[in-house]
């Protein structure tokens, strides 16, 4: 390593300020954009920043984005993804995400065998509202064209690729507003439909990234 870059990583490490304070039940207790940015300097160093999170304007909007969701730091940077600009919950982060914000039960199970097998999910509410169900078979996959797949993952976890495409369609039905309006990600080509993938959103978003890197003083 560089002299230039030993220094720049012994800056980014130093703390901020002295009034920022260690709270056991939650950490850092951030208070500013100042401490934020140096919070995630931290994540940038230590690589846990989540894939297609490369610079620190994208990762203070990703903590902006975590916030929004309802998510702490840890939970944003463990279950959050940027995938064509946007940012998306995935894996136990959803569930997670339910309970945490009031949902009574999540259930996601496979339904049938072989070719006629289907991803279930069923969200209740409360305790006292109806289940509501969602299903994601095989066979819509094969006419979506995501199954078999080429030694992705519909063709290495099958059965996992229908709960999580069901879980994604209950949640998104029935529980929006628990997520707070995040997209869930289920990785595979579908996520990349819901991002915002066409040029001019992502000129848009590439654009605000750039301004806030100014207004922070950040490298891009």
């Amino acid at each position: 390593m560089s002299e230039e870059a030993k220094t720049e990583t012994v800056e980014a490490t130093r703390v901020p300020t002295d009034n920022i304070r260690w709270v056991p039940e939650r950490g850092y207790d951030i208070t500013n954009a100042t401490e934020m940015t140096w919070f995630m300097k931290q994540a940038k160093i230590a690589g846990i920043l989540p894939r297609g999170c490369e610079t620190l304007a994208q990762a203070l909007m990703l903590a902006q984005a975590g916030r929004d969701f309802g998510m702490n730091l840890t939970e944003t940077l463990a279950y959050v993804a940027v995938i064509n600009g946007r940012a998306m919950i995935h894996s136990n982060g959803v569930p997670a995400q339910l309970f945490k914000n009031g949902i009574y039960d999540v259930n996601v199970y496979i339904e049938g065998d072989g070719d006629d097998r289907a991803g279930i999910c069923e969200i209740q509410r409360t305790p006292t509202s109806p289940k509501r169900r969602a299903i994601f078979s095989l066979a819509e996959a094969k006419q979506a064209g995501l199954y078999p797949g080429k030694g992705g993952p519909w063709s290495l976890y099958t059965n996992t690729m229908l709960m999580r495409h069901a879980l994604r369609l209950c949640a998104g039905l029935f529980a929006a507003d628990k997520l707070h309006g995040a997209a869930v990600s289920v990785g595979d080509e579908t996520d990349k439909l819901i991002a915002r993938s066409d040029d001019a959103q992502q000129s848009l978003a590439d654009a605000k990234a750039s301004l806030v890197a100014e207004a922070l003083s950040l490298p891009s």
